[in-house]
């Protein structure tokens, strides 16, 4: 009788180290990527409950160095409302600005290229493996950036940005496609 024994290990905790990982791998900006986030707006109870409101739903898709931004009930019927411009240097993650309905921002280091807990880069506070909940779901895996004035930023490792919680622009995630 022959016999065939496979072994299989990963030593550890099984999880990719968080040193390892960078900014980028975070951010998941990559041609083609999609989402589409729930906009709340002022009043909103921020009880998300099982309804949503189609007229809140902003897509996005990113293309060379921005996520443009288009609110309706399908990426290919929705009117464009405005953008969110990254650029990632050296393995980091810059927000360079972002409009929607003529409110604008941005202007922050979100991550450097190595994010860890409590590694600040000039422009936020940023920690990693914070829960944020969203319609979607409970995200673990998250990169998280503090930025003030520019918001409050998080991501979850090979999605992207699953919400934003700024003065004039508040997203939450209602689906990575």
């Amino acid at each position: 009788m022959n016999s065939l024994l496979l072994a299989l290990g990963c030593g550890g905790s099984g999880l990719i180290s968080d040193a390892a990982v960078t900014g980028e791998d975070y951010a998941s900006l990559s041609d083609d990527q999609a989402w589409t986030w729930r906009q709340e707006l002022p009043g909103d109870t921020g009880e998300l409950g099982l309804d949503l409101d189609e007229t809140l739903l902003l897509h996005g898709r990113y293309s060379e160095g921005g996520i443009e931004l288009r609110r309706g009930t399908r990426w290919a019927d929705a009117q464009s409302v405005g953008s969110i411009q990254f650029s990632q240097p050296n393995g980091g993650v810059n927000l360079e600005s972002w409009e929607l309905d003529g409110a604008t921002g941005g202007g922050a280091m979100l991550a450097l290229e190595q994010p860890e807990t409590g590694i600040a880069t000039p422009d936020c506070d940023t920690a990693v493996g914070l829960e944020v909940e969203t319609f979607y779901g409970l995200f673990q895996r998250t990169l998280t950036a503090d930025c003030g004035k520019s918001g409050v930023w998080s991501f979850e490792y090979g999605i992207g940005l699953i919400q934003v919680q700024a003065e004039e622009l508040t997203l939450d995630l209602v689906a990575p496609y």
